[in-house]
């Protein structure tokens, strides 16, 4: 399956949510799964294919940071056909979504 972790992962100096990112991707790659995550310049994850942007201390305003982000998180979703979309956060709507199922998973 062509699976898509949809947030930025920040090794090594990243958080707990960061580092689970991390080991999901690794793992669900080492099973054969096709894994595409996002990462800031110098993070590689092992296994997954790697979507680069810069970190947000090299932009001047942060408008302009988010805006390229979602250009960048839109890129990948449509470029890639994916099986499977993955976010989470703590205080928002997280869960899974698939686009063979109309009736996804998704929790509050």
């Amino acid at each position: 399956m062509k699976i898509y972790i949809m947030d930025t992962i920040e090794l090594p100096n990243g958080s707990g949510g960061a580092i689970h990112k991390w080991e999901l991707a690794r793992n669900l790659s080492k099973i054969g799964h096709e894994v595409h995550v996002m990462t800031y310049e110098g993070t590689k994850v092992e296994g997954a294919v790697t979507h680069t942007m810069k970190a947000r201390e090299k932009y001047r305003f942060d408008f302009l940071f988010k805006l390229t982000h979602l250009v960048s998180i839109l890129r990948v979703i449509m470029v890639s056909n994916l099986d499977i979309i993955y976010k989470e956060c703590i205080f928002c709507i997280t869960g899974t979504f698939n686009k063979e199922d109309k009736k996804s998973k998704i929790s509050a």
